[in-house]
Order: structure tokens, then C-alpha cells, then sequence
């Protein structure tokens, strides 16, 4: 693909990210950051845009609110703007889960570690071109360094991540600990490290979200 098709398809991510921020809430104003692109938007106000009939959002430990107003996909996390606050998922974990029960086909699952979105499209087409947005942040930065281009990059992603969260208050089993490891589909799964508030730690093994071993108090490696 020619040198020009790229800078004109990185030219219409810029644009739009542009008009992006110009447009946004004051709240979601927070979510700029210098290497920030947009991929991908649904407002409530134009779901025919992007083919969105309904979004069902709630968080996993919490009651969310279900007013939204946006939904925004880009190269680094996916943000779920509700009236009065904004939900940020960062890549890489962040999971998508497609519907295979029949007349539920262009619904679409969204889940982390702590939120998860259900978000039904008007058609497979526009579900697709929502998924694929979904994938970039893998290869985002390389692909044009290497010749290739957005559309290459259409892969299944494996559900086994790794990278760092810190839970919120409100979870049950690590409310406000930070981990850093390996996950499976939006849970902590392998080898990783766990670092409760009052400075305990576990470093060790996971499996579906429980560690297996015993938490210790080591505040001289902390």
C-alpha cells in the first residue's frame, strides 16, 4: 500500500480525533492525552452513525448509571461516557465476547477486570467494524512502520493478557490492591504479583481471580 494511502488514513485518525475533543463533554475532557487517537464513536444522539441500537451498562462489583452519551474506541483504552462520569478501560485488558444465541448475533459483551458493556448493533456489519476497531491497540504503533495498514490487523485476540490494574474500593476480594501479571479473560490467571493497601503482597500463582498461596508482609520489597 502506498506511502500516501497511509499519511491520508493517519491524516482522517488525526482529524477526527480533532473534532473529537473539540466536541466532547467538559467531564470526558479528562481523557486526552498526547498519544491518544480516536478509531472509533457512537453517540446517543446519532447511533445510526455507528449502528448502535442500545447500550447496557453496568459495572461488575456496582449499580452504574445508564445514562451514556458515547462510546469511544481509541489506540490505547475504550471510554464509556455516562452523563456525570466516564469509564476508562485500558488496553490490553479488555475483552469482547460476541453472542452466538440465535436473534442475538450483533450483540457485543465488553468486559475488564471490574466494568462490563453490553452493546447490540443494528446489523453484523457495523457489530464487525466495531470489533475491528476493538483489535488495534495490538499492532497500532507498528503497522505503519512495517508497510502495513489498519485493515491487516484482523485477528482474534487471545484471551490470556498481562498487565497491571489497580482495583477500586468496591471489589470484594482486592478492593483498592494493584496486581500486575497475567489475566484470562478479565481475571487474574498464572504467575503475578498482588500488593494489598496495608503494604502485604503475593507474588505467585492465580487462577480464575483467587490466588493460590498464602499472603505475606514484606514491606522491604515494596
Amino acid at each position: 500500500m502506498s506511502a500516501k494511502y497511509r499519511l491520508d488514513h493517519l491524516s482522517t485518525i488525526g482529524n477526527n480525533t480533532y473534532h473529537f475533543w473539540k466536541y466532547a463533554p467538559i467531564h470526558a475532557q479528562s481523557l486526552k492525552q498526547p498519544t491518544r487517537l480516536l478509531l472509533w464513536k457512537a453517540e446517543n444522539k446519532q447511533l445510526e452513525m455507528a449502528g448502535v441500537i442500545s447500550v447496557y451498562g453496568n459495572s461488575t462489583w456496582t449499580t452504574a448509571k445508564r445514562g451514556w452519551l458515547m462510546i469511544a474506541i481509541f489506540n490505547d483504552a475504550v471510554a464509556f461516557v455516562e452523563k456525570q462520569n466516564v469509564i476508562v478501560m485500558n488496553f490490553p485488558l479488555v475483552w469482547t465476547e460476541v453472542s452466538e444465541e440465535e436473534g442475538n448475533e450483533c450483540l457485543v459483551r465488553v468486559f475488564g477486570p471490574e466494568n462490563k458493556f453490553h452493546i447490540r448493533f443494528a446489523n453484523i456489519e457495523y457489530k464487525s467494524a466495531f470489533l475491528h476497531a476493538m483489535r488495534q491497540w495490538r499492532h497500532f504503533d507498528e503497522r505503519y512502520m512495517t508497510g502495513n495498514i489498519l485493515e491487516q490487523y484482523t485477528a482474534e485476540l487471545p484471551g490470556r493478557r498481562r498487565g497491571y490494574h489497580k482495583f477500586s474500593s468496591h471489589h470484594p476480594d482486592f478492593g483498592d490492591c494493584t496486581y500486575d501479571g497475567c489475566w484470562l479473560y478479565g481475571k487474574p490467571h498464572g504467575r503475578g504479583y498482588l500488593v494489598y493497601p496495608d503494604r502485604r503482597k503475593y507474588q505467585g500463582h492465580f487462577a480464575d481471580g483467587h490466588l493460590e498461596g498464602y499472603v505475606s508482609r514484606d514491606s522491604n520489597s515494596l
